[in-house]
């Protein structure tokens, strides 16, 4: 499945998906139909800023059958979690959060390199056995 972002808005594109895949999206898999939906909430508003920490669980029931007929939401059932954390933490802090996120991992994994590069052998055999 490829998501593309173009003129005229955003564009889902499904074919010559595998048979395995189709499967996962019909019935099988609970789990798939909530990530799409919160795609479309994504595409719809929280792209840049997101929707604020921890607020998936009060913007969601306005999505929950927008995209995909969702399985395991409904009046009754109120899902707490997304149970894809990536997606979830996108859709809470929006582009700018998760760039600023991206970068501060970068930053760390430079400092950790710049530091095991100035230290002897048997530091860097420590951290890897820390690892």
């Amino acid at each position: 499945m490829l998501i593309n972002y173009i003129n005229q808005g955003w564009q889902w594109h499904v074919a010559g998906m595998p048979e395995y895949l189709n499967n996962a999206l019909s019935c099988s898999n609970t789990r798939i139909p909530t990530w799409l939906n919160t795609l479309g909430m994504i595409k719809d508003h929280f792209l840049i800023w997101g929707a604020g920490v921890g607020n998936w669980e009060q913007v969601y029931p306005l999505y929950y059958d927008e995209v995909a007929k969702a399985l395991i939401f409904n009046g009754k059932t109120r899902l707490q979690r997304l149970h894809n954390s990536y997606l979830e933490m996108f859709t809470n802090v929006g582009l700018i959060g998760y760039g600023f996120l991206l970068w501060l991992v970068a930053l760390t994994v430079k400092s950790a390199y710049s530091l095991l590069n100035k230290a002897g052998l048997l530091t860097c055999y420590l951290c890897l056995a820390l690892c």
